[in-house]
């Protein structure tokens, strides 16, 4: 059995385990849930990154697309927005792609707190459509009960954070999914529009999409270079070929302004993050791309070797790479984990189900030391992602989201070791 499906799966045989694990989640979606009520005045009032998504379709809307990287233009809208916003002294900025200011459009023709309330449920709708789509669509096992799916997901610290943000890592996830699905089912070209249409997150698709071409996968890479092409047209369409090219410097300019509200290093869940930690913002920022691309190659090497039988596990180190790799991660981006978590516990519980018998008459200790270890490694590193008060801790007391890259890390080695 795969190393990811017989962690989790084992992990759900444990009567004692699976209870502590499911009262766990319970009790972590119910205190999410709670917080996200008590701060639901403030969301409404424009504290949260729904800000800059309504702030595009506002400009666009307004046949103002060309703007859409004005910092003074986006300042303007957000003035009438978020008139009760009291902790920025300039706007919030919009930082992803033209094209995803498309969908934020129709919102706009709403007040701002009735469009908010509509993406919550927008995005509340497909993330409980993403075990469905992970299990049903791709036809693995279906041995958990949807109860239990639903409270995975909504027990998790980097879900609760987007919605609590209004942000669209929810919607990337879902677009995953459908690739994962597209995957287990040799469907390449759907998977590859999927992807291609989560290109509002480029930094973290990119290294996805890298991984992928080097395992051969040809034709997802050329559908997903197909629905590139088109996103690039209809972002022409906005703010045009001076805005397009402007792009890149607008985004690495706000990355060097202190207090732009973009980037944090030390609140980024990645190698990126977990260096400037620890040895400051310096040089070594170009060995660190190095790095990066030696993992995305690594990555790409292994899933190569794999078969879409062990998809989930393939699927879930082509994430943690991908999520390491990344200039930008931040802990809301993890909400991505839940593909490959609900596709090992699907076929790990199956797995160990079926496996019962084969159990009873195999000598006892018959995993090897390095395998026990390797196994010990990953459950350890699944449980404290899993663990909403650790994010809490590290946010509040130690200002170092960043070292939750460890647990990620410690996963990616240990599915790359088996």
């Amino acid at each position: 059995m795969d190393c990811l499906e017989s962690t989790v799966g084992l992990m759900m045989q444990s009567p004692q385990l699976r209870r502590v694990v499911m009262a766990a989640l319970l009790a972590m979606a119910i205190a999410n849930t709670l917080v996200w009520w008590n701060a639901r005045e403030l969301i409404s009032q424009g504290y949260g990154g729904f800000t800059a998504f309504y702030t595009a379709g506002k400009l666009l809307v307004s046949g103002r697309g060309y703007l859409m990287y004005d910092l003074p233009a986006q300042w303007e809208v957000q003035k009438q927005i978020a008139p009760e916003v009291k902790i920025r002294s300039g706007p919030l900025p919009y930082v992803h792609p033209p094209f995803e200011a498309v969908l934020f459009a129709p919102f706009t023709f709403l007040t701002y707190s009735t469009a908010i309330l509509l993406w919550t449920f927008f995005k509340l709708g497909i993330l409980l459509a993403i075990p469905y789509v992970v299990t049903h669509a791709s036809a693995l096992p279906r041995e958990l009960p949807p109860w239990f799916l639903a409270v995975l997901s909504l027990g998790t610290y980097p879900v609760f954070v987007d919605f609590e943000q209004g942000h669209d890592a929810v919607l990337l996830a879902f677009l995953f999914a459908i690739a994962f699905a597209c995957l287990a089912k040799g469907r390449e070209l759907t998977a590859g529009i999927a992807l291609g249409l989560a290109l509002f997150k480029f930094h973290l698709v990119v290294p996805l999409v890298v991984i992928l071409w080097i395992a051969g996968k040809r034709h997802l890479v050329a559908s997903f270079a197909a629905t590139a092409i088109a996103l690039l047209a209809v972002s022409l369409a906005i703010v045009g070929w001076n805005g397009v090219l402007a792009y890149p410097g607008y985004v690495l300019a706000l990355n060097r302004i202190p207090g732009a509200g973009m980037v944090t290093p030390e609140y980024l869940v990645n190698l990126r993050g977990l260096f400037t930690l620890f040895f400051g913002r310096a040089p070594w920022q170009w060995l660190l791309l190095l790095v990066a691309l030696g993992g995305v190659v690594w990555a790409g090497v292994l899933w190569k070797k794999l078969d879409n039988r062990r998809l989930p596990e393939a699927f879930g180190l082509t994430v943690l790479v991908a999520i390491l790799t990344s200039l930008y991660a931040y802990s809301y981006d993890l909400t991505l984990l839940l593909i490959p978590l609900i596709g090992s516990l699907t076929t790990g519980v199956a797995k160990s189900t079926n496996s019962t018998a084969a159990k009873a008459t195999r000598p006892p200790n018959a995993l090897s030391t390095p395998d026990r270890l390797v196994s010990a490694c990953l459950t350890a590193a699944i449980l404290l992602l899993l663990c909403t008060p650790l994010y809490w801790f590290l946010k509040l007391h130690w200002h170092a989201e960043c070292l939750m890259s460890l647990p990620l890390a410690v996963a990616a080695f240990t599915l790359a070791r088996r």
